[in-house]
């Protein structure tokens, strides 16, 4: 998946719940504490409480956002326990479409 989030005329294509992203973004997390290396997120994707839940069953533990944004996501974060992240985590990595993901994270929201 490859898309220009600055050209407005491919942008419509960019979605951080894009099934190649969830798997580069778990991927990423996965390697990187296994080789001992911090990994953390920044950005609009790490306030997004659909994503929360998925960053953590992946193992992120550092999540950086805006100062508007941190005591949502610290209230959405404190509503998951890693069991349950880890049983969402993977129904949504067997789905293969971004609106498959949207609808299974909205109802569960």
């Amino acid at each position: 998946m490859s898309c220009d989030r600055g050209n407005q005329n491919v942008a419509y294509l960019y979605s951080a719940l894009q099934p190649a992203v969830l798997r580069m973004i778990e991927r990423t997390i996965v390697e990187g504490r296994k080789a001992g290396i911090p990994v953390g997120m920044c950005g609009e994707a790490a306030a997004n409480p659909k994503l929360i839940p998925l960053l953590m069953a992946f193992g992120l533990t550092e999540f950086s956002v805006s100062a508007p944004s941190v005591l949502q996501v610290r209230k959405c974060i404190s509503g998951w326990t890693k069991e349950r992240a880890d049983e969402i985590a993977e129904k949504v990595m067997s789905f293969t479409t971004v609106e498959e993901i949207e609808k299974f994270l909205s109802e569960i929201a």
